[in-house]
């Protein structure tokens, strides 16, 4: 397997330098930060071992008792508080700057062909990727994870440490021990870890085996790393999604990489734009703490791009440079009107879209909340009077585009799409656990892959006798670029993830129909029932 710097320039072409320059910064911002918070953990440990040394300054044999203990504990609380702040101070810094790393890919690739097709390079494209990585960090502090949010698990870091070094003042009081032992035993704690004290403190540590941690800062070091690694892959995805070249990212498999796992199977993926490159909309999380592996942004080559601005400039927008169009609308036109916080844009000059405002309006008046906030916070516009095909989400511009007369499910329709999109739903074990139910894998063939001539356009649809829990002809529509099936030791399975729509209508059933949603599909129903009550716990 080729190391990450060859896979990263094989991928990256023409744009190897913007990709490799992002990869120097972020391993910068991981060099800094172990150390960083060791130190804290360290600076924590001295000031309670000096306060603990204070209490035995007229004899250094005297023992650490009770009453030592209690006005240490006063000491403790505050100083659990101040590792919280200094932990989130460093996370909030190295989040951001880790953002701003993995976005440098796309802004720098953007700005490069756009120069190159004539285009002005003014501030409000600049600007542009700085609302998207402003939105990045904002984000990775609203996600949940088991229920918690970051600030929360930052919190449980201070808790952690301060039970920790209290466990060890009372066992010491517990035991006799002098206070000089005593502190001179947190400062070895800190600074090498449980396992290494058990010869010098056999008894002591014996007591202790399941009191403390083994390494008092390994829970914070994995924290920092995962958040500043997904931070890192956030801003990869979504300045791409800022970018008209972008194409979706590649994910590179760590040559550190001892036994399989996950990250094997990401890397052989393939949707047919190669192994281990995912289109825009199906860009994998970050898969585990620890995880070496990378993702680099995947554009257009120059001409490629430059090609579809020629025709941009002369033509207007087009199915082909829609992608353009929708960039250009949200960086630089200012919207027609306003509906729930959300910019709105009338596509068709001449239109008149109050009907469609209204719909749009009667729509989002049925979302909760916390919805509304999501779409805001991702910066979703929306377009009225949109003649190209039917009513679809632009997963890169983040932009409804809404055909003329649209109506009310559609719009909720479209939101599911939004929704999912920012939840990353079909990359949830839980949702997937539900798209797979009643839906007999092992047996679907190619026969029950059926081609749908009753809409607007032709599309690939899902039919199988054993399924009746689709409430739509449209929710069995299948994304060909996916795969449709794939083989798994020796046998052929269907792909449940190509069924792209599955879940952006039962978001709209669920809102507009709901029993009927409950009847039909009862996993799906609890499932979107829970993402009501609280976006981050799904």
């Amino acid at each position: 397997m080729a190391d990450e710097i060859t896979q990263t320039k094989d991928v990256s072409g023409a744009y190897t330098r913007f990709a490799l320059e992002a990869r120097k910064k972020y391993i910068a911002i991981r060099e800094r930060q172990d150390p960083e918070i060791r130190n804290r953990y360290i600076r924590l440990a001295d000031r309670v071992a000096a306060r603990v040394k204070d209490t035995a300054k007229a004899n250094p044999l005297t023992p650490f008792k009770k009453s030592h203990l209690r006005n240490v504990e006063q000491m403790l609380l505050g100083e659990a508080d101040k590792l919280r702040d200094g932990l989130n101070s460093t996370l909030r810094r190295d989040i951001q700057d880790a953002v701003e790393a993995g976005a440098g890919i796309s802004s720098g690739i953007t700005i490069k062909l756009l120069e190159g097709g004539g285009v002005k390079i003014d501030d409000d494209i600049r600007s542009s990727f700085y609302r998207v990585n402003n939105r990045a960090v904002e984000a990775m502090w609203r996600q949940h994870t088991k229920g918690l949010k970051l600030s929360d698990r930052i919190w449980q870091q201070g808790e952690k440490s301060r039970e920790a070094i209290q466990n060890i003042l009372e066992e010491a009081v517990a035991t006799g021990q002098s206070a000089i032992e005593t502190a001179k035993l947190l400062q070895q704690y800190v600074r090498k870890d449980a396992v290494t004290l058990v010869e010098d403190y056999p008894d002591m540590m014996k007591r202790l085996q399941n009191r403390i941690p083994k390494d008092i800062s390994y829970e914070a070091l994995r924290l920092a790393r995962a958040e500043t690694s997904k931070a890192y892959w956030k801003g990869v995805v979504e300045s791409g999604r800022n970018s008209p070249s972008y194409k979706g990212v590649k994910w590179i498999l760590s040559s550190s990489h001892p036994i399989a796992d996950i990250c094997d199977a990401y890397a052989d993926h393939d949707e047919g734009l190669g192994h281990g490159v995912y289109a825009p909309g199906s860009e994998p999380e970050y898969p585990h703490p620890n995880c070496l592996c990378t993702i680099v942004a995947v554009h257009e080559q120059p001409e490629e791009l430059l090609k579809k601005l020629k025709s941009w400039q002369q033509q207007g927008p087009s199915v082909e440079t829609a992608r353009i169009e929708s960039w250009f609308q949200r960086v630089h036109r200012q919207p027609d009107a306003e509906v729930k916080g959300l910019p709105i844009y009338n596509m068709t000059p001449d239109y008149d879209d109050a009907a469609d405002r209204e719909v749009i309006s009667q729509a989002l008046e049925k979302l909760p909340d916390n919805h509304i906030d999501i779409l805001k916070a991702m910066g979703v516009q929306v377009a009225t009077g949109w003649t190209e095909g039917w009513s679809r989400y632009d997963r890169l511009g983040k932009m409804y585009l809404l055909t003329k007369d649209v109506g009310v499910e559609d719009v909720l329709h479209e939101t599911g799409h939004a929704i999912e999109d920012f939840l990353q739903v079909y990359h949830k074990k839980e949702f997937i656990e539900v798209l797979e139910n009643g839906i007999p894998l092992e047996e679907i063939t190619l026969a029950n892959f059926v081609t749908e001539v009753g809409f607007q356009k032709p599309f690939l649809r899902l039919e199988h006798r054993e399924i009746n829990k689709f409430i739509s002809v449209y929710q069995s529509c299948l994304l060909e670029e996916l795969g449709l099936i794939y083989q798994k030791s020796g046998k052929w399975f269907f792909n449940p993830r190509s069924l792209r729509e599955y879940f952006a209508e039962g978001y709209r059933e669920y809102i507009f129909n709901p029993e009927n949603l409950k009847a039909r599909d009862i996993l799906l129903f609890e499932f979107i029932r829970r993402l009501m009550g609280d976006a981050g716990e799904a």
